[in-house]
């Protein structure tokens, strides 16, 4: 009886082991099989709003060259070049250097800047220290938003504009700001729907939903906040665009 109680429990056990393994294997089975969904997720989301930036700047190279001005859209070919050259060197990466990505997203400001004839001011502030880091974040996610703030806010304001870029360090967040004295998101959604072959704002959205995907497959902690500006009489005063990456000076520290 002893003895065919200890060989009842070894089966036992041996089956609860067997079942364990099964379960965690098809767990893992699962959750590689999401990671990979994820990632085909957010390199998608990428190769669209590459292009539709880069078309973009195509159409305002075509806008020169319809005017006749040669000078100007050699100036603007020549940074879009030093521009595309920054894009592609990126394309293939995860994650960029910080400073590396600054510079791209000042030299597309520029670009826009020259554009719009200097219809706005543009406003860099970077906190000194983030030079000495080596502090990495996925490319091509600032860019939306400034396009966004340009074409959509400041592009229609009848006054002059200002767009500010603002990166600092908070304790061990890295906070990224795209502030415009635009319109404000409710008249430039007011604006697109009276003006049919005005696109939406498609790739804000689709850093909306990068984000999303970007936390969940790479476990970050980056936390995205739109809020509207107004000034003291309730009108519209322009668009905040807030970026966060939380502990993101730790990890470098480590």
């Amino acid at each position: 009886l002893g003895l065919l109680a200890m060989i009842t429990l070894a089966l036992v056990y041996l089956f609860t082991r067997s079942r364990i393994r099964s379960i965690k294997e098809k767990e893992q089975l699962k959750t590689d099989f999401n990671k990979q969904l994820l990632s085909l997720e957010m390199k998608a989301l990428r190769a669209q709003m590459n292009p539709h930036f880069i078309f973009n700047v195509m159409n305002a190279i075509q806008d020169f060259i319809l005017k006749n001005d040669t000078k100007s859209a050699q100036k603007y070919l020549t940074k879009f070049a030093r521009l595309v050259r920054m894009i592609l060197d990126n394309s293939l990466e995860s994650e960029v250097l910080l400073n590396d990505e600054i510079k791209a997203n000042c030299l597309y400001v520029e670009l826009e800047q020259q554009r719009f004839g200097g219809k706005f001011d543009f406003v860099l502030e970077v906190d000194e220290e983030i030079e000495s880091l080596s502090l990495r974040i996925p490319p091509m996610l600032i860019q939306p938003f400034l396009e966004n703030a340009i074409k959509h806010g400041i592009g229609h304001l009848e006054t002059h504009g200002r767009l500010l870029l603002q990166v600092k360090i908070i304790g061990n967040d890295l906070h990224i700001v795209v502030e415009d004295n635009g319109v404000g998101r409710k008249a430039a959604m007011e604006w697109n729907i009276h003006n049919i072959r005005d696109h939406n704002s498609f790739g804000s959205v689709l850093s909306v939903k990068r984000v999303e995907v970007l936390n969940a497959i790479m476990h970050t902690n980056i936390s995205l906040e739109i809020s509207d500006l107004f000034h003291a009489n309730g009108g519209a005063a322009g668009t905040r665009v807030s970026l966060l990456f939380s502990e993101l000076v730790q990890e470098e520290n480590i």
